[in-house]
């Protein structure tokens, strides 16, 4: 998967391919064959044709709440955590597994990941995804 990292305070996003503008100034998405969807403040899946966006958030957060709730003394409960990020493909000593980081290992180069963010003091975050490889063209 191609990921570029943005750094910005708008929201506002347009397809790489065909440059309709699919999220707008106010929140609105405008569809296109290309974009799959978006995670925003890695909390609402908005958009999500295909299930990916939401597979992988899905599969960070039940990471996430699996180490959170490991105290470093069962080492089966080890053994099943580093079982479920291999099942992923992401490392397990790895701090906060996100569903960016989920889409990275899963993805192939026909996809394309605008990873947007901005600091404080509006700090906030998004991730768009668009295939770029559309029906058409497989």
């Amino acid at each position: 998967m191609i990921t570029v990292n943005i750094t910005r305070s708008e929201a506002t996003c347009w397809c790489p391919l065909c440059g309709i503008q699919n999220v707008t100034d106010t929140a609105e998405i405008n569809e296109c064959e290309h974009f799959e969807g978006l995670i925003s403040m890695n909390e609402f899946v908005e958009g999500d044709k295909n299930g990916i966006l939401n597979e992988a958030y899905e599969a960070a957060y039940n990471l996430q709440t699996f180490n959170e709730e490991f105290d470093g003394t069962d080492e089966e409960y080890r053994e099943a955590y580093v079982e479920a990020c291999k099942k992923h493909n992401v490392n397990p000593d790895q701090q906060n597994i996100s569903a960016k980081d989920i889409l990275e290992s899963k993805l192939n180069d026909h996809y394309v990941l605008f990873y947007m963010g901005s600091w404080a003091p509006n700090p906030s975050e998004g991730i768009y995804l668009y295939n770029l490889q559309t029906a058409a063209e497989e």
